[in-house]
């Protein structure tokens, strides 16, 4: 799989991550919201000393 530019300017510049956490966007207009606001819980609460990105 090739990556634009753009995204792989992005991810060198984020460096090295522990945890990647992926979070699918098609038809969820309704509930995005409320499943980013969980998973920023989640992080917080349990992976507070890792370092972590989450991609949308």
């Amino acid at each position: 799989m090739n990556l634009s530019p753009d995204i792989t300017d992005k991810l060198e510049d984020v460096g090295n991550v522990d945890v990647v956490i992926g979070i699918q966007t098609k038809n969820v207009e309704n509930t995005i919201l409320h499943v980013m606001n969980v998973v920023h819980e989640g992080v917080t609460r349990y992976l507070s000393s890792y370092k972590t990105l989450v991609v949308i």
